[in-house]
């Protein structure tokens, strides 16, 4: 469910689990969550994250 993996990535950040963070991010943008809700200052740890920031990029475009 993408409002599961959402919430997901938000707690691994938290704890600090990047991996586990980049690989919820990952999947809840494929299911369909907008990448606009992973720029929210919240994610900011995963900011400088080169993986990070190639899974936004290559996220569809919000409406």
């Amino acid at each position: 469910d993408a409002e599961l993996l959402k919430s997901a990535a938000l707690v691994y950040v938290v704890v600090g689990d990047q991996g586990s963070a980049l690989s919820s991010v990952d999947q809840a943008l494929k299911k369909g969550v907008r990448r606009d809700w992973f720029l929210l200052p919240r994610f900011g740890p995963l900011a400088d994250d080169l993986d990070f920031l190639t899974l936004i990029k290559k996220a569809p475009e919000a409406f």
